[in-house]
């Protein structure tokens, strides 16, 4: 299996200054996949700064449900933080986000979503290299 043939990769949210308010990531429409694992990074380790993933049925998150053990805090500065949701219930919406929190002032870097087990694939966007030699 190719993995850049069966993911679509997004950009979310550009990476932020240190600070204590909350780093909230672009909605997520999951309509046609399975699943999806955010990721990004925090610069301070702490237990208070970590990632977690959102759900809504609208856009704009007016009403979100936090997900049950979709949290993940970096035990060591700088770690990427990483969380994958496998068919999130239908009934709590169909977009989804990631969400840093930060009780300690700390810089994030950007969040990306990858999107997995499309019932169509995705763009094809991604170069492919099979078995290339190396240049000298």
């Amino acid at each position: 299996m190719n993995l850049s043939k069966n993911v679509k990769v997004v950009f979310v949210k550009a990476g932020q200054t240190a600070a204590t308010s909350a780093v909230n990531s672009d909605a997520v429409d999951l309509s046609g996949y399975e699943g999806v694992l955010f990721f990004g990074t925090i610069a301070v380790a702490n237990a208070g700064n970590f990632l977690q993933v959102e759900q809504s049925t609208a856009e704009n998150f007016a009403t979100k449900s936090v997900l049950d053990g979709a949290k993940m805090a970096v035990e060591t500065n700088g770690d990427v933080a990483f969380v994958d949701v496998f068919r999130p219930q239908e009934k709590l919406g169909k977009y989804l986000r990631a969400s840093i929190a930060r009780t300690a002032s700390t810089a994030t870097g950007d969040i990306y979503a990858i999107l997995y087990n499309g019932r169509v694939k995705p763009e094809d966007y991604a170069k492919l290299a099979v078995s290339p030699a190396a240049s000298v």
